[in-house]
C-alpha cells in the first residue's frame, strides 16, 4: 500500500507501508510512476483535505 502520510506540519511525505496486501515489483513501480506523475495534484488535494493551503 502506498500512503500519504504527514512527514511535519508542513510536507506531506508518500511513504510504501505494508498492510495487508502488497504489490509486487510491477505494480509497485507504477504506483510510484503515477504518484510522481500527479505529486502536484497530490499535494493540493492532502492541502485541501487537512485544511492547509500552499
Amino acid at each position: 500500500m502506498i500512503a500519504m502520510m504527514p512527514k511535519s506540519h508542513f510536507e506531506p511525505e508518500i511513504e510504501v507501508i505494508r498492510h495487508g496486501r502488497t504489490l509486487n515489483r510491477h505494480e509497485l513501480s507504477q504506483a510510484i510512476k503515477i504518484i510522481k506523475e500527479n505529486y502536484n495534484y497530490l499535494r493540493e488535494e492532502w492541502n485541501g483535505y487537512s485544511g492547509r493551503t500552499s
